[in-house]
C-alpha cells in the first residue's frame, strides 16, 4: 500500500525526506503528489504535507475510493486539511489507524448470496474499497462440505455429532467455498440460505475466527473491519431504546465472547442453529460507521421473542442509532475508534445514511 504525500509545488526537499522516511516506519510505499491531476483512484493513506494542497486534497478525497487522512504538526499541514473542512489524524496516533485501514481495504470477503433485500446500503460487491467474492448459492450447493470447521466448534465444548445434519452440511460448504476462494471474512443473504438448506449460518459464523457480519450489510461489515478490538465484536439489533441506553440482540456471536453458551433454534425461523449466551459485563464500544458511542455491558435479560444472545448497554452520550446492526466491541476504547472513523473517508458510504 502506498503512502500518498501531498505536498505543495514549492516544498523543500528536506520536507518530502522527512515524509519518506515515515512511508518505511509504516511499512508503507511513497508517493509525492503535488498536482491534483496526479492524485490515485485506489484506496491509500496520505499525508498531508504541507499547506498550499487544498486542492490536491479535494481532488483526492472526490477521486480515491478510500484514503485515511493524516497530517503532522508541521508546515501548515493541519492548517491545509481544516481550510478543506477535513478530518484527518496525526501521524503519532496512526498505528492502529493504518492497520485497521490495512484490513479494510486487505480483506477477502466471501459474499454468499449478495444481501437480505432490507438492507438498505449498496451491496458490498459494489463498494470498490472492499476486496469480495461473490458467490450464488448454486455454487455453495454444488461443493462436498469440508468438515474441518467442526475442530473449532470442539474447542468450544461442541459435540457435532449432537448438531442437525442440516446445519452441518450447510457450514461444511461454506467452509470448503472460504477456503476455496481465499477469503478470510464472510457474509451474506442468511435467509437465502435458509430457505435452500433448511438451516442459518448463526452458529458456522459464531465459531470461526476471521470477521463476519450477518445478512450482507456492508455497514456493519466495515465496522468490523475498521474496528481495532482484540476480539470479534458482537453485532447485533436494536431492539430496545431508552434515555440512557439500549438493548441489542442477535442470534450470532462470536462464540469466545460468551459465557454460559447453549446451541438453540433461530428465533425468527426456528431453524438450526443460533448461539445463546451471556456477554461479559464492562465498557465497550456501541459503533456503526461512521458513528461510535462509549459505552458499558450491564446486564444479560432473556426473552423468547428476541433474538438469542441479548444484551443491555448503558451508552455515554445521545444514541441515534442509523441501520439495523450496530458492533458492541470490547477492549477497545472509544476515541481510537473515533478518530479511525472519522479519519477514514470512504466513497461512497456504506451506509444508506
Amino acid at each position: 500500500m502506498k503512502l500518498t504525500i501531498l505536498a505543495s509545488p514549492l516544498a523543500d526537499r528536506d520536507v518530502l525526506r522527512r515524509a519518506e522516511r515515515l512511508a518505511d516506519r509504516f511499512n508503507l510505499e511513497p508517493r509525492i503528489v503535488t498536482d491534483p491531476e496526479d492524485v490515485p483512484d485506489s484506496p491509500t493513506v496520505a499525508l498531508v504535507a504541507t499547506g498550499g494542497t487544498e486542492d490536491t486534497i479535494e481532488a483526492l478525497l472526490e477521486r480515491s475510493s478510500a484514503v485515511l487522512l493524516l497530517h503532522w504538526h508541521s508546515y501548515n499541514s493541519l492548517a491545509a486539511a481544516l481550510e478543506v473542512g477535513v478530518s484527518t489524524l496525526h501521524v503519532g496516533r496512526a498505528e492502529e489507524a493504518i492497520r485497521a485501514f490495512k484490513r479494510l481495504v486487505g480483506t477477502r470477503i466471501l459474499v454468499v448470496g449478495g444481501k437480505c433485500s432490507w438492507i438498505r446500503g449498496p451491496d458490498p460487491s459494489d463498494l470498490p474499497y472492499l476486496q469480495t467474492v461473490e458467490v450464488d448459492l448454486e455454487d455453495v450447493k454444488s461443493v462436498d462440505p469440508d468438515g474441518s470447521f467442526e475442530e473449532k466448534l470442539r474447542a468450544h465444548g461442541i459435540d457435532p455429532s449432537e448438531l442437525n445434519r442440516n446445519f452441518l452440511d450447510l457450514a461444511g460448504k461454506l467452509h470448503a467455498v472460504l477456503s476455496q476462494y481465499g477469503a478470510n471474512a464472510i457474509t451474506g443473504d442468511c435467509f437465502s440460505l435458509y430457505e435452500e438448506f433448511g438451516a442459518v449460518p448463526c452458529l458456522y459464523f459464531s465459531a470461526l475466527d476471521v470477521p463476519y457480519c450477518c445478512e450482507g450489510d456492508p455497514a456493519a461489515l466495515v465496522t468490523t473491519l475498521l474496528t481495532p478490538a482484540r476480539i470479534r465484536p458482537f453485532i447485533g439489533n436494536v431492539i430496545e431504546l431508552d434515555r440512557y441506553g439500549t438493548r441489542l440482540a442477535h442470534c450470532a456471536c462470536p462464540l469466545e465472547l460468551l459465557r454460559e453458551l447453549e446451541i438453540v433454534d433461530h428465533m425468527e425461523t426456528g431453524a438450526p442453529h443460533a448461539v445463546k449466551g451471556v456477554l461479559p459485563t464492562g465498557e465497550c464500544v456501541l459503533a456503526r460507521y461512521p458513528y461510535a458511542v462509549g459505552a458499558s455491558v450491564v446486564e444479560t435479560r432473556w426473552r423468547d421473542d428476541q433474538c438469542r444472545v441479548q444484551a443491555r448497554l448503558l451508552v455515554e452520550e445521545e444514541f441515534e442509532p442509523r441501520g439495523n446492526h450496530h458492533c458492541v466491541a470490547l477492549g477497545v476504547g472509544p476515541e481510537l475508534v473515533k478518530e479511525i472513523f472519522e479519519a477514514v473517508h470512504l466513497n461512497p458510504s456504506p451506509s444508506s445514511e
